[in-house]
């Protein structure tokens, strides 16, 4: 090919790139979907939670939103999105159940370049303690509302993570996101840690008896609550508490700030 030739298709790709990257969500797929054409995916697996003590939700690309189920006794599980149309054939939930465990993930095709897929996972869950509940997504956002479990872990490696109103010992973990946590108080032990993104917690209730302490390597700690007695405050340490004893906060930034409000 000539050398003219070769830069003119270069040209003709970049301008395509820029052109695609410039559009909305809603154009872009529609803009997409003209040659390769999409599916809509829209999936939904019930499971019966009675002998249900350890959920995980573990998936690659896509956001997992958890709710409360205030309709039935169910785990509902959904899969919502679309997909190219190999993708959409082939990509289905993937729920195990193994003794009082419960697997949640999603089957994805191996397909080339051109194939695509903008999927997001659902859980709603009855009011059930539970003895573990954990949510992984390597690529996309999680929140979380009303779960209930003596242990939560949640990580993100690219995407923010929220939680509302959740209840038993919390770890959570975003590697390039924000961490935003919003509850009425603080009832038990919560470890956090963002390595570029900030951390915000705030709590309906001003705390009576809570432990705070904050490391940061180059973002800001601050503490907006009225009773805060502190032992170590710095801009990147902070140790402290409301009262004595209590529930422990430790709050850990690479790069970002750190948040603790309270009326």
């Amino acid at each position: 090919m000539r050398k003219e030739a070769f830069f003119g298709v270069v040209l003709i790709v970049l301008g395509g790139l820029i052109f695609v990257a410039g559009r909305p969500d809603q154009e872009l797929w529609s803009f997409v979907q003209k040659p390769f054409g999409r599916v809509e995916i829209n999936e939904e697996q019930r499971i019966d939670p009675s002998k249900i003590n350890d959920v995980k939700i573990e998936v690659s690309s896509s956001d997992i939103a958890v709710v409360p189920n205030r309709e039935s006794t169910d785990i509902v599980v959904r899969l919502e999105g679309y997909a190219s149309r190999k993708f959409g054939g082939e990509m289905k939930l993937k729920t195990e159940s193994n003794g009082d465990q419960l697997k949640i993930g999603v089957e994805r095709p191996q397909g080339g370049w051109l194939e695509f897929s903008d999927v997001d996972v659902s859980v709603a869950v009855p009011p059930h303690l539970y003895r573990s509940f954990k949510a992984v997504s390597s690529s996309g956002d999680i929140s979380i509302e009303d779960v209930r479990a003596k242990q939560i872990v949640v990580e993100a490696s690219s995407g923010e993570i929220i939680l509302k109103n959740w209840q038993g010992e919390l770890k959570a973990e975003a590697s390039s996101g924000d961490l935003y946590l919003d509850t009425e108080e603080i009832r038990d032990d919560v470890e956090l840690e963002a390595s570029s993104g900030d951390i915000v917690v705030r709590t309906d209730r001003r705390p009576v008896e809570l432990d705070i302490e904050y490391k940061g390597g180059s973002g800001t700690g601050l503490i907006e609550a009225e009773g805060f007695s502190a032992k170590t405050l710095t801009e990147d340490h902070i140790v402290g508490s409301f009262g004595s004893g209590g529930p422990h906060i430790t709050a850990k930034t690479s790069s970002g700030d750190f948040t603790f409000s309270a009326p």
